[in-house]
Order: C-alpha cells, then sequence, then structure tokens
C-alpha cells in the first residue's frame, strides 16, 4: 500500500490553487483588454462639432473658473466618475498625455461625478493638472454633448470645434496637436 505524506499533499494542493488562481487572473487581464478594446472604438463626439461655451462655471472646491473657449487655442475636455474603474485605471496615462503636451492646468476641464465623499482620489490625482468641476455644476457645458460613457476624453480646437474625442485615454495619447 502507497502512502502519501502529509507534505506531498500539501504541495499537491497548493499547486492547484496556484494554477487556479493564475488562470483566473489571466481571464480577468483577457476580459478587460476585451472591454478596452470595445470602448477605444467608441468615439462620443464627432470631429468639427462646436463646443458651446458658457462663460464661467464653479471648480469643485467652490472658485469660479473661466473656460478656455473662445480664448483661441485648444483646450481638453474630460467626463470622469470618482465611482468608475475604468476612470480610475486611466488617470496615470491622462496625467502623462498633460504632462507630455505641457498643458496647463488652465486648459483642462475635467467634469466629475460620483459622492462628494468619494471625489478626493480624484482631486488628488488631477489637482495639479486640471480644473475639476462637479457634473452639477458643468451643466451649460454639456449643451449639446451627450455623454454616454465614462471616461470621455475631448480635444477642443482653438475654434471650439471638436478635435478629437475618445473613451481611451490610450486613444488620447495617440493624438497629437499644436497649441500655443
Amino acid at each position: 500500500m502507497v502512502t502519501i505524506s502529509a507534505a506531498v499533499v500539501t504541495t499537491i494542493a497548493c499547486a492547484g490553487i496556484a494554477v487556479a488562481i493564475y488562470s483566473a487572473l489571466q481571464a480577468k487581464k483577457a476580459l478587460e483588454q476585451a472591454a478596452d478594446s470595445r470602448v477605444s472604438r467608441v468615439q462620443p463626439l464627432a470631429p468639427g462639432a462646436l463646443v458651446s461655451y458658457p462663460g464661467k462655471v464653479t471648480d469643485i472646491n467652490g472658485r469660479e473658473v473661466e473656460l478656455p473657449a473662445g480664448s483661441g487655442a485648444p483646450w481638453v475636455l474630460t467626463f470622469l466618475s470618482s465611482e468608475c474603474p475604468g476612470c480610475k485605471r486611466q488617470l496615470r496615462g491622462l496625467r502623462k498625455y498633460l504632462t507630455r503636451h505641457r498643458l496647463s492646468p488652465e486648459r483642462v476641464i475635467s467634469v466629475v461625478t460620483g459622492e462628494p465623499s468619494t471625489l478626493d482620489g480624484l482631486k488628488t490625482e488631477l489637482a495639479e493638472f486640471s480644473w475639476l468641476v462637479r457634473l452639477e455644476e458643468a451643466s451649460p457645458i454639456m449643451t449639446g454633448i451627450h455623454i454616454s460613457q465614462w471616461p470621455t476624453y475631448v480635444v477642443i480646437d482653438a475654434e471650439d470645434r471638436v478635435a478629437f474625442s475618445s473613451n481611451s485615454v490610450a486613444r488620447l495619447a495617440s493624438f497629437s496637436f499644436a497649441y500655443s
């Protein structure tokens, strides 16, 4: 009769658990990549669409913000949610894009949504790169803009028309523009 020691049984069980965890992580990675590729094909706003200029809005800290629209130079409008896993995953890429193009925070408006208690993460990640404006305050910006998916990134040209839009920061990173 063959006896198997407890150490061998434990080793076999641990190996089985490791294989199961590895398989689950690989499946999760594949699903996230598939979801990202689906999202990246969606273009929320057609190039050339006019973005209305509402004037001033109030930022998340209660300060009045004058939008850069009408200034004759490009600007960026982002739509993010503190409750959106995709938004959180893409913050690093957004910061890299804004840094690479040396856009001043006055030229970047991030429309944010989520419970006030959950917005601290977005404030921490984006405060030095962007004005953060709560969705409720940004309703004038959204006149004629129908955002159905978060995150959304929109580059607006010097004539206040959509130059580029995407739901993927990876696709945003592929867009380069001249600005003054």
